[in-house]
């Protein structure tokens, strides 16, 4: 959640872990104002090939949320290091 309480962003359950049948449609976040859903963000708008996952022993790795860095921007770190920021006052 965002420190003004504005925004919020729902992580997929399995965190930075996904299953090795994931889709390229699977939820990885979905962006929130004021409760109400704005935006879902999926596995193909941050992972162009899934040669991009890393496997470990029983998932795939895609990458981590940072989280806010400012009161209306979130961001996450694909796997390769690539940084990912949503504004959430754009949608």
């Amino acid at each position: 959640m965002s420190d003004t309480g504005e925004y919020f962003v729902g992580m997929y359950a399995g965190g930075s872990l996904l299953p090795t049948d994931a889709t390229d449609d699977l939820v990885l976040m979905t962006l929130y104002r004021y409760g109400k859903p704005i935006r879902e963000v999926k596995l193909k708008d941050i992972i162009e090939k899934k040669s991009q996952l890393i496997k470990t022993v029983s998932h795939l790795y895609w990458g981590d949320a940072i989280g806010f860095t400012k009161p209306n921007i979130f961001q996450v770190k694909r796997v390769d290091g690539k940084i990912f920021s949503f504004d959430l006052t754009s949608f």
